[in-house]
């Protein structure tokens, strides 16, 4: 799954609701959570010290998610080791577009195998305007997550829903509510490959689980 939404609108503290599940701390923002493991990420190498670890079977008995927060700050992490590993300072630095497709494997290689070894995985990200096109070709705005496109293609193949978060007033109470979309339309990207599952629920794990 891939969760996006404005800072601070709660998509940390729902990873804390899934059995058994294990933060990736890739940004800071796990202070004020409690009864989470989370295991903080300031370099790609220390992810692949998490993935060693993954492999192991009493590892793999202790935790059933591994949560990636944020998939933003993962994937920039992922380009400043190719960027060390080729001694440049910039990924479009590498001859020949090279960096890019390195980059884009070492990404894919390292989420493919998280999931192959038989953890769910769940991505974060924050929310930005992106342009789009429509069917006949015309531009329009959308909320979508803030991952560059090529991180964005990844995990959109991997997932099995991206929910859009978002707080909702109503006018008539003043009461302020956050509902996870699972279905999207011309303002914001969402979308499910369950085929009867609600295109909006309450912003909770359990509702989720339900729906």
């Amino acid at each position: 799954m891939l969760f996006y939404g404005l800072p601070k609108i709660g998509k940390t503290t729902l990873l804390t609701k899934f059995p058994k599940s294990l933060i990736l701390e890739f940004e800071t923002g796990t202070n004020a959570l409690n009864n989470a493991y989370v295991q903080p990420i300031s370099k790609w190498t220390e992810a692949k010290a998490v993935l060693r670890e993954l492999r192991k079977e009493p590892v793999k008995e202790k935790f059933y998610t591994v949560c990636v927060d944020t998939a933003d700050v993962a994937w920039s992490l992922c380009e400043k080791y190719i960027c060390q590993q080729n001694e440049v300072q910039n990924i479009g630095d590498i001859p020949y577009g090279k960096g890019y497709a390195m980059c884009k494997q070492e990404f894919e290689e390292y989420f493919r195998e998280i999931a192959m070894l038989g953890y769910g995985i769940i991505f974060t990200s924050h929310s930005t305007e992106k342009s789009m096109k429509d069917e006949k070709g015309n531009d329009y705005i959308s909320l979508a997550p803030a991952l560059p496109q090529r991180p964005y293609d990844i995990i959109n193949k991997m997932v099995d829903i991206i929910g859009y978060i978002r707080s909702i007033k109503n006018y008539d109470t003043g009461e302020q509510k956050t509902f996870l979309f699972l279905r999207g339309d011309d303002r914001f990207v969402a979308g499910s490959r369950f085929k009867f599952i609600e295109p909006r629920v309450e912003f909770s794990y359990e509702a989720l689980r339900d729906a």
